[in-house]
């Protein structure tokens, strides 16, 4: 439904020529009211498909969000653990420096004692030399972890935080890996997010092809117009028509535009059927790498 105004000042009036002689017509004021009225009845699929496909990307939209959300929350969930993890390595790499440096100790009082070589007392340096790397690196993995989970929180890379937990998680049943794989593409927001472009996908074509059919549509038309040389036209300054029809038309030549439009919307399809299986194929990866890992 399409609601139109018009009003026209004539600076000049028109003329017409009679005669060979031009003569003035209409009036200094003129308007023009209408309400037009167009609904399709026949468009080969076009709206209907139109509108799935509409639908089909708002869904694929949610899931994209709703899987933004869970890599989030997964994120965190693993950069914490991460740090837990690392807190109890640097401990490890403490206590085991800490037990090199008092073996030394022992081993450098037995040689005074002679009791020990020089040979053993080197040995033990060594394995207190090698210790501290490895208590530097652990304390660097674990200052990296906290800072990637002070990141993926949107907190300053440098403010203090303190975590409160430890490394311990539930206990887990190890599902058989058919049942996990299948629950995975049932579930799984990314997936869903690519199946719903490869719908929309298939939406789209359908879309396209209805160009190739004729459309049929009903219109109505009432129009209320007036001349005047007064700012507001009398009753007989003043008139109204209406109209009321079908229309048919037919893309009889479009210089190939059409069937272009169609391969390509027919080529989206296929990058979209590729993208859902690659992200399934993702998924069966990921679940089988994480089923090996969970059982070991």
């Amino acid at each position: 439904v399409t609601l139109t105004g018009l009003y026209n000042r004539n600076i000049e009036k028109p003329s017409f020529f009679l005669g060979g002689a031009a003569v003035r017509a209409g009036q200094d004021n003129s308007m023009r009211h209408g309400v037009g009225l167009q609904q399709y009845l026949f468009t080969g699929g076009m709206y209907a498909h139109g509108t799935k496909a509409a639908r089909l990307g708002v869904e694929g939209g949610i899931s994209q969000v709703k899987a933004a959300k869970e890599d989030t929350a997964l994120a965190v969930k693993r950069f914490f653990y991460a740090v837990c993890l690392a807190s109890e390595t640097v401990a490890i790499q403490e206590d085991f420096l800490s037990l090199a440096e008092d073996h030394l100790k022992t081993i450098e009082e037995r040689y005074r004692q002679g009791l020990d070589s020089d040979l053993t007392v080197l040995r033990q340096k060594v394995e207190v030399a090698g210790a501290k790397p490895s208590l530097l690196n652990a304390r660097n993995a674990q200052e990296i972890a906290l800072t990637l989970l002070k990141d993926i929180l949107g907190l300053d890379v440098d403010a203090p935080v303190r975590l409160v937990g430890a490394l311990a998680g539930p206990t887990v049943a190890l599902v058989p890996y058919e049942t996990l794989q299948q629950a995975a593409l049932e579930r799984n927001p990314s997936y869903q997010a690519a199946r719903k472009q490869f719908e929309q996908a298939q939406a789209t074509l359908s879309v396209q092809k209805g160009f190739r059919w004729p459309w049929l549509s009903a219109y109505a038309d009432y129009q209320w117009y007036s001349e005047s040389n007064d700012s507001w036209p009398g009753p007989k300054e003043r008139a109204t028509s209406s109209v009321l029809g079908l229309r048919l038309s037919y893309p009889l030549f479009s210089g190939g535009q059409i069937s272009a439009k169609v391969r390509q919307a027919a080529s989206q399809l296929d990058s979209a059927r590729t993208g859902m299986d690659k992200a399934a194929r993702g998924i069966r990866v990921e679940v089988k790498r994480q089923w090996l890992m969970v059982k070991e």
